[in-house]
């Protein structure tokens, strides 16, 4: 028994292995072909974009790993059925349960590895993933003007220019700038023409200033006024990211129960009404965000049984359509339930612990379902 237990263990740990290289490969080329395609990564350097994609990388591994558990389960079980050696295995009189134990420790391993990735390593690959690649852009806002097709698209403001040029300092400048001033509407209030003007960025604030030369100015439909020289402050709300603050996505675990409890002192601490409940609503999500990252850690032992019921029940050693199959349920199946539970979880629906464990008992009853099926003679 300790024999086929090493065999099937190591069976499971090298298509494991497989598997996570070639899932993190795949989500690794398509993130950088998402980040190299955005206009506002344009100018920045490429090892700054390989930096910001491995931190996204890291940061999914709440799904990569179930994904991987689940694939190598059912390729390893299904290859064993497809090649007879669970029809050995059970003439041999070793039950179905005995086999899939080394499923199941690769299945706690996976568990164990995600409840203490989701504590620190994740949180901060998330946070700074969101925060640094805006931080690179402002950094390098000279080759984003430069390579950005001669226009920027703001909420409140838009500007072009015909062409660019260094003054004596080696300094950027925008010569034949056109700038509008919008309203809430995106309709043009003020607008401003300059032969030449000098973009400066203060990065703690995300303002860019724009001295502005040989300026002709417009507000709304009155008379164009003409200057010397004008300075203009524009905030970069598209590129700079407008929430430093962490997210509960950015928070460990003591943080997320420590925000949760404030926002319910704060909201008790008030008289009832609708400040009370959206303190209360920020509350619950903090407390779903703390209990969603237990249940995603507790499904790796859920997808490890899934699998290897799924392969002992149709065995297959096809590597691409076990992926298949792992992929639509975790994305088509676990996922939109857990998302699903989040929501009603924060809206007060239902209460916080058994709508974050809809996915995980989802999982436990088809992969129950189907062991049945494998246990028949």
């Amino acid at each position: 028994m300790k024999r086929l237990h090493r065999y099937l263990l190591a069976e499971l740990v090298l298509n494991a292995a497989l598997t996570v290289v070639a899932i993190l490969a795949i989500f690794f080329m398509v993130a950088l072909a998402l980040v190299l395609g955005a206009s506002r990564a344009e100018g920045v350097p490429f090892s700054v974009i390989l930096r910001h994609t491995g931190y996204q990388a890291v940061s999914t591994l709440y799904l990569t790993l179930p994904l991987t558990v689940l694939a190598s389960s059912i390729f390893t079980y299904g290859r064993a059925r497809a090649d007879g050696e669970f029809t050995a295995m059970r003439v041999a009189g070793i039950h179905p349960w005995q086999t899939i134990i080394p499923a199941l420790l690769v299945g706690a391993v996976c568990t164990c590895s995600l409840a203490w990735l989701q504590g620190d390593a994740m949180p901060a690959a998330h946070f700074r993933g969101r925060v640094e690649l805006e931080q690179d852009v402002l950094t390098n806002i000279e080759s984003v003007l430069k390579k950005n097709d001669r226009t920027i698209e703001e909420d409140t403001w838009s500007a072009s220019w015909e062409a660019l040029r260094q003054d004596e300092d080696g300094h950027l400048v925008l010569v034949g700038l056109q700038l509008f001033l919008l309203d809430d509407d995106r309709n043009p209030k003020d607008s401003i023409w300059a032969k030449w003007a000098k973009p400066r960025l203060d990065r703690r604030t995300n303002i860019l200033t724009l001295r502005l030369h040989e300026v002709r100015h417009q507000r709304g439909d009155g008379p164009v006024q003409r200057a010397g020289t004008l300075v203009t402050p524009l905030h970069l709300g598209n590129f700079g990211t407008k929430h430093k603050n962490k997210r509960e996505s950015d928070c460990g675990y003591e943080e997320l129960l420590v925000r949760a409890e404030k926002y319910e002192v704060r909201a008790f601490a008030g008289p009832p009404g609708k400040a009370r409940s959206k303190l209360l609503e920020k509350a619950r999500e903090y407390h779903a965000e703390y209990h969603q990252r237990v249940a995603f850690a507790f499904s790796g032992m859920f997808f490890s049984f899934l699998g290897a019921a799924l392969g002992l029940w149709r065995g297959t050693s096809n590597r691409a359509l076990v992926f298949l199959v792992g992929f639509l349920v975790v994305i088509g199946l676990y996922y939109p339930l857990e998302m699903a539970g989040s929501w009603m979880a924060v809206e007060g629906f239902i209460p916080i612990m058994p709508a974050l464990w809809i996915g995980n008992a989802a999982l436990a009853a088809l992969a129950a379902w189907i062991f049945r099926k494998v246990l028949r003679p």
